[in-house]
């Protein structure tokens, strides 16, 4: 007998960017997770995107949570063969027209695990390899990858990891000058936070409430701003000093 149930999402699609929030606990929870019938081990399986539009940028936070020690890991299928050195792993698509960076800033190690190549069907489509970032066998994890593409010349961005430096738990990742924050134990009551702005001009804090407005300390930044029906927090700022968000 196992168990599953539906899995909360929240979402929304801007000019700019994209986000989505979903909440999977219950999908694994059930008596595969190595402890006998754990129907309620896992605590948290938890996944925060935000997608940068323009940039072609996506930075995902995965959180996964037991009272056991189990496998915590992140897969990612490649639709090229992926070279990995250190926590970034690149590849050409088949029709060598386009190229992609996967970076990892957070969670475990970085491998090309492989996979057999699917039948040939449209040159930049069949999964070709797979990567894995291994967190071992632990409690609770958090990982932080950036994904991101463009024509086969395309140079990786420089991606460096943020995190606060008071208040709430907050892991994100300075893309240029983009940073996207995400909240560290989500879903969860927010507090406040406060973390460098790490020359970024534009702010994305994710995983606050939906519709919501908060209020905003730091250089460029405004008093306050409304998050979106993802609970993104999106605002510009002069890129010095700390940014503090707090509840109205």
């Amino acid at each position: 007998m196992e168990q599953a149930a539906p899995v909360n999402v929240l979402q929304s699609e801007l000019p700019a960017y994209a986000a989505m929030i979903a909440d999977m606990t219950n999908q694994y929870n059930g008596n595969w997770t190595g402890s006998g019938y754990g129907y309620t081990d896992v605590t948290n399986a938890s996944r925060s995107i935000v997608y940068l539009r323009g940039t072609h940028q996506v930075v995902t936070y995965d959180r996964g949570v037991s009272q056991t020690a189990n496998a915590k890991a992140v897969y990612l299928n490649t639709t090229g063969t992926p070279t990995v050195s250190g926590g970034t792993a690149s590849w050409l698509t088949q029709s060598g027209t386009q190229k992609a960076y996967y970076t990892e800033l957070l969670g475990g190690t970085l491998s090309n695990v492989g996979l057999t190549p699917a039948p040939e069907n449209w040159p930049d489509w069949e999964v070709v390899s797979t990567l894995k970032t291994d967190g071992g066998s632990v409690t609770s994890d958090q990982f932080l990858h950036v994904l991101e593409w463009g024509a086969s010349g395309f140079t990786k961005s420089t991606t460096t990891l943020v995190q606060s430096s008071a208040g709430q738990g907050f892991d994100g990742s300075l893309i240029g000058t983009s940073l996207v924050m995400f909240m560290r134990a989500w879903p969860g009551t927010f507090m406040g936070t406060t973390f460098s702005a790490s020359g970024a001009t534009t702010i994305y804090v994710s995983d606050l409430a939906p519709n919501a407005t908060y209020t905003i300390n730091g250089a460029g930044a405004p008093v306050s701003a409304t998050t979106d029906t993802a609970g993104v927090l999106a605002f510009s700022a002069a890129g010095t000093g700390n940014i503090t968000i707090a509840t109205t």
